[in-house]
C-alpha cells in the first residue's frame, strides 16, 4: 500500500490541527463503542482520514506535541451508590478491616518435624 502525500503546501501543523479536531469530537464520533482514545485507535483515524500511517509509539509522541496526556479511565461500576459506599466506609469498614499489628511469628515451635 503506498502512502498519500500531503496536498501540496499543507503543513505538518495544520495536520496536527485537523487530527485534534477529529480527537476532539470523541472516539464514538469516529465509529468506536466506548469513549476512550487509545494510541492504536488514534493511528487508525489519521490513516483512515489523512491515509498517512503512524506506529502507535509515534502517535503518543504526536499527542504530547499536541499537549495532550495519557490518562487512565477510572474503574468503577456504573450502577455504584455513592451514598450507600459513604455508609458502609463508615459504619462497616472499621469492624472488618485488619489492624496493623507488624511481624510477628505466630508459634517458636518449629513447623517441620525434621528440624526438631
Amino acid at each position: 500500500m503506498s502512502r498519500r502525500k500531503l496536498p501540496r503546501g499543507a503543513t505538518f501543523h495544520f495536520t496536527l490541527r485537523a487530527v485534534r479536531s477529529f480527537l476532539l469530537q470523541g472516539p464514538i464520533a469516529q465509529g468506536y463503542r466506548t469513549n476512550l482514545w487509545t494510541t492504536v485507535r488514534i493511528a487508525e483515524v489519521i490513516q483512515r482520514k489523512f491515509g498517512i500511517r503512524y506506529h502507535r509509539a509515534h502517535v503518543g509522541r504526536l499527542m504530547h506535541s499536541l499537549k495532550w496526556t495519557p490518562q487512565k479511565p477510572e474503574r468503577r461500576a456504573l450502577e455504584q451508590d455513592e451514598g450507600k459506599i459513604k455508609r458502609w466506609k463508615q459504619r462497616d469498614w472499621p469492624r472488618v478491616k485488619k489492624t496493623l499489628r507488624g511481624w510477628v511469628p505466630i508459634s517458636y515451635l518449629p513447623t517441620n518435624p525434621a528440624s526438631f
